[in-house]
């Protein structure tokens, strides 16, 4: 089969699953879920036989045409590459270890056949994204992703909190999207102009032989050909000054939809969805859309003309994300709103690896991430499935009752926090403080502080969950095989994923950034450091949590209360939201009504007027018709004489 069909492929094969479901579901749910769970473990062997492909600096791409006007073709198609199949894998194996998992935990739900259309459509839609050859195929893509999640985080739709949750992240990340949008409009028009500008014959026929079509002014909006436009000096020199702003732009879309600040807020809120819904979207594969985005784009964040920009703000939203969402965490009793912050704060890693000049280490880390992150929100939902709460307070005995999912929960546990030598998660951190060492001291020291407030975060949860006696009400089970299948598979990855680092790192083609010594040994002490604090504090009880957290006070109370930016939202843009709506709101009703019922009453008086005129009686018609006749004769001689 050639390469770029079995691509597409790849994302066809869950859109066919979610048309059945979404037609037929209703007759045989768990048969028609079946097949497709088959139909996608098929774009997963077919994804894997990419994955080991060599495809060539520029991979291989396939294009059709879409619609054209004018000099304008836009076309869709798809790109094969390292990067684009390394994700495509990531994609389909998470879905699919969250699909045999759903078998279990979506047990006896009446919208069964719904929740598995949902999910399979939204694995159709992130498989378009990381596998789309151009901008416009990557942002319909990018729109059906959020139009999913909002589908799947509001799925208790008759639970209010649900539904809240579902439309705070459709609106939040529309708004970093509009700016995304507004940098594709800036990207088209002036992109354009400039490849009609060009006049270097020698450029253009250099362009031609490298496949970009310099007649279609839409060649700008695809990835390869335009970083081979931005390779010439001709394009650039019209086109340069506008690579900050729409960078910038495009950086807008990553930041809402891969929860960077400011516009982290929507994701804790997000877990009010299906726990497998937590694992697929929110910790493995929407949510590093926006990374990916950048990793996609980076010839235009790493150019000459906008590396000094791009770096530092890139990497300041980064670690400052990393840093924040770890501080949350260390105050948020909600099982699984812990582990969403630790997504935050991971992605943070991946951004300001990017910021830092090392693609290679951010999409490891999302590899690495996915397994270890998708397995905690998993075991999470097997806690929950047999607890039926996920308050951290009022769990306890998980290592007793519960051994399979507890011993895979301890695995991510490690895995998250950077256990040293043993687990994936510590090969992907130490290459990106490896990078942050070399080229920023101080991004380096926010993101080791981090990783040690990571492992005291992660360990707090194991150490008040795993042991003590449950709660009379509460008798935990292990739960079925359906679910602790998964729990195994994605456990073995997360320790084992970080031994394949530098081959993976080669399939890139780069390098794994590696420290000397001093960094490893920084590495190492921060992440035991914060396992050990956690022992001593929620295990051996040195100090009692309750009174640490008193003695914190006003800092206790700010991390709990999330940093305040809900509220800081609700009195500034909120605020100015609302008075705009009542801005709205008066105007339609003093002006807009007011003004349609003058007119209504206005058309009411006129009307009853004319209505007097005809009465029926014959001397008031000839009066009128005299009146009428004089007017004339006037006007008339008005005009003769004039």
């Amino acid at each position: 089969m050639p390469v770029e069909y079995a691509a597409i492929l790849i994302p066809a094969l869950p859109l066919v699953s979610f048309l059945v479901l979404i037609f037929w579901g209703s007759l045989a749910p768990r048969t028609l879920s079946v097949l497709s769970t088959a139909m996608l473990a098929v774009s997963t062997v077919i994804a894997a036989w990419l994955f080991f492909g060599d495809y060539g600096p520029d991979g291989i791409t396939t294009q059709r045409l879409w619609f054209s006007t004018g000099n304008f073709g836009f076309t869709i198609g798809v790109t094969v590459d390292a990067l684009s199949t390394s994700m495509a894998l990531i994609v389909t194996f998470v879905s699919l270890m969250v699909h045999i998992y759903s078998f279990g935990y979506m047990e006896g739900h009446e919208h069964f056949g719904r929740f598995f259309a949902f999910l399979a459509l939204f694995t159709a839609a992130m498989l378009t994204l990381v596998l789309a050859s151009n901008f416009l195929l990557l942002f319909a893509a990018w729109e059906g992703v959020g139009l999913c999640s909002y589908f799947l985080i509001g799925f208790y739709f008759d639970k209010h909190s649900a539904a809240s949750a579902g439309k705070k992240a459709f609106i939040t990340t529309r708004l970093g999207d509009l700016g995304f949008l507004i940098g594709l409009f800036l990207l088209l028009y002036y992109g354009s102009a400039a490849l009609a500008g060009m006049t270097d014959s020698g450029a253009l026929a250099a362009l031609k032989g490298l496949g970009v079509n310099v007649s279609n002014a839409a060649s700008v909006f695809d990835f390869t050909a335009l970083r081979h436009l931005m390779d010439q000096p001709d394009f650039m020199a019209s086109f340069g000054h506008w690579v900050i702003p729409i960078g910038l732009l495009l950086f807008c879309g990553a930041i809402g939809k891969s929860a960077q600040f400011p516009l982290h807020v929507w994701l804790p809120d997000a877990m009010e969805g299906p726990t497998p819904v937590s694992a697929l979207i929110h910790a493995a594969t929407m949510v590093v859309a926006g990374v990916y985005l950048v990793a996609r784009t980076f010839f235009v964040f790493g150019s000459a003309q906008g590396a000094e920009v791009f770096g530092p703000v890139i990497t300041g939203v980064g670690v400052f994300t990393a840093f924040m969402a770890a501080t949350i965490a260390l105050r948020t009793y909600d099982l699984k709103r812990v582990l969403a912050y630790s997504t935050i704060s991971q992605i943070g890693y991946m951004m300001a690896a990017l910021g830092l000049g090392s693609m290679v280490a951010s999409i490891f880390h999302i590899a690495t991430h996915a397994f270890f992150k998708s397995l905690l929100f998993l075991a999470a939902g097997s806690i929950y499935h047999a607890y039926h709460t996920l308050d951290i307070r009022d769990i306890r005995g998980v290592a007793k009752k519960m051994r399979i999912t507890a011993l895979t929960f301890l695995a991510g546990s490690l895995a998250l926090s950077g256990f040293p030598y043993i687990t994936s998660g510590f090969f992907s951190k130490e290459a990106i403080l490896a990078q942050a060492y070399e080229h920023s001291p101080w991004a380096f020291w926010g993101l080791a502080i981090t990783a040690g407030l990571t492992a005291f975060y992660m360990f707090r949860l194991v150490f008040s969950v795993y042991f003590g006696k449950p709660k009379a009400e509460h008798r935990p089970h292990e739960s079925p095989a359906n679910m602790t299948l998964p729990l195994v598979v994605l456990s073995v990855l997360s320790i084992g994923a970080g031994y394949f680092g530098h081959w993976f790192a080669g399939r890139l083609g780069g390098e794994l950034p590696h420290g000397g010594v001093s960094i490893l040994v920084t590495s190492v002490l921060f992440a035991l450091g914060g396992i050990f604090l956690a022992w001593a504090i929620y295990s051996a009880r040195v100090v009692e949590p309750e009174k640490l957290s008193a003695a914190a006070g006003p800092i206790s109370t700010y991390l709990h209360r999330k940093w305040y930016w809900d509220e800081i939202y609700d009195v500034t843009v909120l605020a100015a939201v609302r008075g705009v709506t009542r801005l709205v709101s008066w105007f339609d009703r003093r002006v807009v009504d007011e003004l349609y019922y003058s007119l209504g009453r206005l058309s009411v008086q006129v009307g009853w007027s004319f209505r007097q005129l005809h009465g029926g009686q014959v001397q008031v018609y000839i009066f009128a018709m005299a009146v009428a006749l004089l007017v004339l004769i006037f006007i008339f001689n008005l005009i003769r004489f004039s």
